[in-house]
């Protein structure tokens, strides 16, 4: 074997020119052909005989964890963050029915002191924007559940799902019933006037969504989002 130290004409005594290597003749068409279809029929064969199996699997997605995201933000969000990406028509939903009401939330927050930002966000998320059959049909965008076991006309009203939620003559009744339910709760008292929204957040999961871990987390999103808390500065000057 000739070294790289080695002049030209050692390396060309050492590899000569005229003796190329040697190729073995490729298969032909016909081989080929035949190859092929040999190890077919031996794994159709082994396969119909039940000797091996093939699966295919595919990775899915953590469907507990998407399944229980989208059942918290309903049609307003689609990914399985918190930071969820709607289609055009569910954001102008929500930006419409936040220019509608947040002169309402202002209202009751001046008037209770509970954040227009919280009740607005809460608001959105249960009743869709404005979209749930509560909101449309017992103008009750807070879904809230009637207690009674006997119930005046046009008291509460029954819905597809068994439940009755409370049924009031406009949204604004709806918002006030909301406030006052929380004016008088002693969970929600000692937050009366106070911007912790992280508080109200997590209360308000354990009062009407126990069963729902990540609510909490999708009101802040939705108050980071839409920008909601401009409505609770008027709260703030006054503190």
């Amino acid at each position: 074997m000739a070294s790289f130290n080695q002049p030209y004409s050692t390396w060309a005594n050492a590899y000569p020119p005229h003796q190329p290597p040697r190729l073995d003749p490729p298969a032909t068409k016909k081989e080929s052909f035949l190859f092929k279809l040999a190890i077919l029929l031996g794994l159709a064969y082994l396969v119909w005989d039940k000797k091996i199996s093939i699966t295919l699997a595919v990775a899915e997605p953590n469907q507990k964890a998407w399944t229980e995201h989208l059942s918290l933000l309903g049609a307003h969000f689609q990914r399985p963050t918190a930071q969820h990406q709607r289609s055009e028509a569910e954001q102008l939903r929500f930006l419409n029915y936040t220019d509608r009401f947040a002169p309402v939330a202002k209202a009751e927050m001046r008037k209770f002191g509970i954040p227009a930002s919280i009740s607005l966000a809460h608001a959105l998320l249960i009743s869709q924007g404005g979209d749930s059959p509560a909101a449309h049909q017992a103008c009750n965008p807070f879904h809230l559940i009637c207690q009674q076991v006997s119930c005046e006309q046009d008291h509460c009203l029954q819905m597809d799902s068994g439940e009755k939620v409370l049924q009031f003559a406009t949204a604004w009744s709806g918002y006030r019933a909301f406030s006052k339910q929380l004016v008088n709760s002693p969970t929600f008292q000692p937050l009366l006037h106070q911007q912790n929204l992280s508080e109200w957040a997590l209360r308000l999961q354990q009062q009407f969504r126990p069963k729902e871990p990540a609510y909490a987390d999708a009101l802040l999103e939705v108050i980071n989002q839409l920008q909601l808390r401009k409505y609770d500065q008027a709260e703030e000057a006054t503190n």
